[in-house]
């Protein structure tokens, strides 16, 4: 393309692909460093999440994540990579390392080892910078689980007990969604009926859930899942029963990926660019510890993180506008005239008097003019005086 010049080009582009061109001027130009310029269309980065449960890997607790795995990794468009589990991230979390810390959290079978582990204030300030966390019960001392989740000032509930469906009788049904409500406005249709179909076999009662929402409830009216949102954007999403057979069929149902993506939230993309970090040539890239700065422009990829060196703008601005433009712009294109040179750069005229005398000189006269004609009748000597009045 010319310099100055603008061109458009159309393609289409195959899913789990990406495309790259490069943009060339046709002559060479003042500043040469930006006449071969590249675009990437990419895929954005998949987000991070992962898992908390106890360290010695009870049966159940690895089925629930094998489920919420699925889940997760299905989340998305269909096209993209959405989201990745990241096994160190979850792993820095319990450190309380905020450099890289997780989208989403889920906290499996909540009960005393996360006391002992410690893990309520790295879970608490989490939540407070932004965090979306998942928490579960587990399948026996509720009660410890309770206590942590209190002592931590996570949530604070009255614990009720463990509702089990008894033999051949018939389980639990979740309740018709609120019309108001945003679950409502995204399970509609045939995965509403689906929704409304799932077997819940036992749950914890949570009696008198104040300050948190409850946006799903069993045809009791009794809270199934209730959610803490945090002002930071933070989400603890606390649900009643497990994601496994034992407790539910949900898992395996058509409405338990949009469900699970509505309760927490991980549909909202708050990465911009694609993830992509936009630096200019030279400058520190703000993203590793070692001292090293970018040199050649072009898109890099350090660890998980996309780094785009780009042309700095101070650079590339002068050879947007002419000289004479800019004088135009600031001084108004009265003044570009024959009578102005350019002399190095600098503006140069040939007029030997600057403009603001005449200025000065048309003000005092038109000042001198209205004082005459505004001077009182008594001074004229022509006027004659009014007697015996």
């Amino acid at each position: 393309m010319p310099p100055l010049g603008s061109t458009q080009v159309q393609f289409t582009l195959p899913s789990k692909d990406f495309a790259q061109a490069t943009i060339l001027l046709e002559e060479e130009d003042a500043y040469t460093r930006d006449n071969n310029q590249s675009l990437w269309v990419l895929p954005p980065l998949p987000r991070a999440f992962g898992f908390w449960m106890r360290s010695e890997g009870e049966p159940t607790d690895l089925l629930e994540q094998q489920f919420l795995q699925a889940a997760m990794e299905s989340t998305g468009d269909g096209e993209w990579n959405t989201w990745v589990e990241n096994k160190k991230r979850a792993s820095d979390l319990k450190n309380n390392d905020p450099s890289k810390p997780l989208d989403f959290l889920m906290v499996l079978g909540l009960s005393g080892w996360f006391e002992e582990e410690g893990l309520a204030p790295a879970l608490s300030q989490y939540l407070t910078n932004g965090g979306k966390v998942l928490v579960t019960p587990p399948n026996d001392a509720h009660v410890r689980m309770n206590r942590a989740l209190k002592d931590g000032n996570l949530i604070d509930f009255t614990f009720g007990g463990m509702n089990r469906t008894a033999f051949r009788m018939e389980p639990y049904r979740i309740d018709v969604l609120e019309k108001n409500s945003r679950l409502n406005t995204v399970l509609s249709g045939d995965s509403v009926r689906d929704l409304y179909l799932t077997e819940i076999r036992q749950f914890i009662t949570l009696n008198d859930p104040l300050g948190l929402d409850v946006p799903l409830r069993d045809r009791l009216g009794r809270p199934l899942v209730v959610i803490r949102s945090y002002p930071g954007g933070g989400k603890l999403v606390f649900s009643s029963f497990r994601m496994v057979p034992q407790w539910t069929d949900l898992p395996m149902r058509n409405s338990f990926l949009p469900l699970l993506a509505e309760l927490c939230g991980v549909r909202e993309r708050e990465q911009q660019n694609g993830g992509v970090l936009r630096v200019d040539s030279g400058s520190w890239n703000g993203v590793s510890s070692s001292d090293s700065s970018f040199s050649s422009y072009g898109l890099l990829q350090q660890g998980d993180q996309r780094i785009e060196v780009v042309h700095p703008l101070v650079e590339s601005f002068p050879e947007v506008m002419d000289p004479k433009d800019v004088i135009d712009a600031l001084t108004g294109t009265h003044l570009s005239s024959p009578s102005l040179g350019y002399d190095n750069g600098e503006l140069v005229s040939d007029q030997s008097q600057p403009l603001w005398q005449w200025f000065a000189l048309a003000a005092f006269l038109l000042l001198l003019l209205e004082t005459i004609l505004a001077a009182p009748a008594f001074l004229n000597p022509h006027t004659p005086e009014v007697q015996n009045a």
